[in-house]
This record gives structure tokens, C-alpha cells and sequence, in this order.
């Protein structure tokens, strides 16, 4: 009798995925993944790439792996997040959460991907300065700024060449890093009258000739207007 009940337990499924939900290890789907690479190392040189298809969720895309770099996980998590494959990579972590690096915290900064830099903070990974230089959303930049991210000049140059008036006013009220003279140059090559009026109001840098210049190569008629009435030394 205590057979019969020893058997009904061990073979009851619901209770066998409940206990295996808790062990550690690789999802079948990585589990193919990692012996496709062991088989690419017999072969690959060091510095050779591999296409390889990745399924999952319903549809199929194609990442290149260098199967004999230790860092090829790594890597290929970076190309799935600049492909937007971020369920992938976040299906990934909970298996092997040293796979995690500053790089992801960077793009998905860039791709302005909240839930994954909360994951990716959980785990203790923080980004580098070009999380915050290339932040893309106002949200975003005022999350990195609570969470004591530091950034460059590079990060208010390339928001002034967006044309982020926002993020721009936001850097400049509430952090010290300050512009460099291409904030306007960008502005006025890309044609952002109200980023070079704040600029112009609000910090010191001025431009160069470039931003006459480009305004004029691209046609930008308010732009170089604007330049001959409050910077007529860059425009002769």
C-alpha cells in the first residue's frame, strides 16, 4: 500500500512541474541553444560568426553568434535588444543572470524600455554614461537621473540635435554637465529653432560657423535668420 501512494505522488504531474519550477538549470529551448554552440566551437575559428535561428514566442529571427568567444551569450543578447527582441532576452536572464551586462542597460535606456531596466537594476547591473547621454524620452532620463546616473556634455548635444526641448531643459536645470558649442550647431543643422532660442537664453557655450552653415546647406530660412540677428559673428 505504501507503494501505491509513493507512486501516485512521484507520479502526479502537477505536483512533478510545481517542484521542478524551483530547480535551476536552462529551458529546453536554451538547452539546444548552448549544444548548438558546443558543436560550432569544433569548427569555427576564434573570430568567425555564425547565423543561427532563434524561436521563440510564436516567430523566428536571426542573431550571429562567435561561437568560440567566451562573451558570445553576451552578444547575443546585445543584437536581440537592438532587434527589440527583449522578451528573448529577458527569458534568457532568468536562466543565466551573468549573462546580464552595462551594455543592455545602455540600449534599453536608448530604446526607452522601463520594465527591462527595472529587471536589469534588480539584478545589480547598472549602465555605462551612455545610458543617460543617449536616452531618448524625457521619462527615461529623469529615472536614470533618480537612480544617480552620470552622463556627459554628449548628453544635452544630442538631445539639442533631436530637438528634445524637454530632456535639454530638464539637463540643464537639474544636472551640472552643461552643452558644448555643438548643442547649437546640432539644433540649427537639424532645424530646431526652439532648442537654439533656449540655448541662446539659457547657456553660455554659443556656436560655431558649422551651425550657419549647415542651416543654410539645408535650407533652415528661421534658422539662419535667427543666427544673423543673435550670432552675426558666426554668420559672416
Amino acid at each position: 500500500m505504501p507503494a501505491v501512494h509513493a507512486s501516485s505522488v512521484l507520479c502526479n504531474v502537477h505536483l512533478t512541474s510545481l517542484i521542478s519550477s524551483f530547480q535551476d538549470g536552462l529551458f529546453e529551448d536554451l538547452r539546444k541553444l548552448f549544444a548548438l554552440r558546443r558543436q560550432l566551437q569544433a569548427t569555427a575559428t576564434r573570430s568567425s560568426e555564425v547565423n543561427v535561428e532563434i524561436e521563440f514566442d510564436g516567430h523566428v529571427f536571426t542573431l550571429a553568434m562567435a561561437p568560440r568567444q567566451s562573451s558570445w551569450l553576451q552578444k547575443l543578447l546585445k543584437l536581440a535588444m537592438l532587434q527589440f527582441e527583449t522578451a528573448w532576452v529577458c527569458h534568457v536572464l532568468v536562466c543565466v543572470p551573468s549573462a546580464a551586462t552595462p551594455q543592455l542597460v545602455d540600449i534599453a535606456a536608448k530604446h526607452g524600455d522601463r520594465p527591462m531596466l527595472d529587471l536589469l537594476h534588480a539584478r545589480g547591473v547598472r549602465g555605462t554614461t551612455d545610458a543617460l547621454d543617449l536616452a531618448k524620452s524625457l521619462p527615461i532620463v529623469e529615472y536614470l537621473h533618480a537612480h544617480q546616473y552620470t552622463c556627459t556634455t554628449a548628453a544635452m548635444d544630442i538631445a539639442a540635435s533631436r530637438g528634445a526641448l524637454d530632456i535639454l531643459h530638464f539637463l540643464h536645470t537639474a544636472r551640472t554637465e552643461g552643452c558644448t558649442v555643438h548643442a547649437m550647431d546640432f539644433a540649427a543643422a537639424n532645424g530646431h529653432l526652439d532648442v537654439l532660442a533656449f540655448l541662446h537664453a539659457e547657456r553660455q557655450e554659443g556656436c560655431t560657423r558649422r551651425a550657419m552653415e549647415l542651416a543654410l546647406q539645408r535650407r533652415h530660412d528661421h534658422v539662419v535668420a535667427f543666427l544673423v540677428r543673435h550670432h552675426p559673428y558666426q554668420s559672416a
